[in-house]
């Protein structure tokens, strides 16, 4: 399993990627539900803003809804990334 956005950008350093081709290759790399395990999600979120992905003008509520629906283009993958990122979104908004 893939916890570390370094071996993410190991396996896809020699690709000139950006956008929907980065998401792409995240997508083939991350299973849906590793997409945002606490141990990987918030430093893949930063380098994929980094990385001229259309993420940096949304607020962390629609990042994590907006990677759910656009990383994978598998239905299921994307159900199983929305369903997390409801969760994920649920557990901020119970926060005090």
């Amino acid at each position: 399993m893939v916890y570390s956005v370094i071996e993410i950008e190991a396996r896809i350093c020699d690709k000139q990627l950006a956008g929907r081709q980065m998401k792409a290759a995240v997508a083939e790399i991350l299973p849906s539900a590793t997409l945002f395990h606490p141990a990987i999600y918030p430093t893949l979120r930063n380098w994929l803003i980094q990385n001229n992905t259309a993420l940096t003008l949304l607020s962390s509520h629609r990042i994590v809804v907006a990677l759910a629906s656009t990383v994978y283009s598998d239905s299921k993958d994307t159900n199983t990334a929305m369903e997390i990122a409801r969760e994920m979104i649920a557990r901020r908004r119970a926060q005090p």
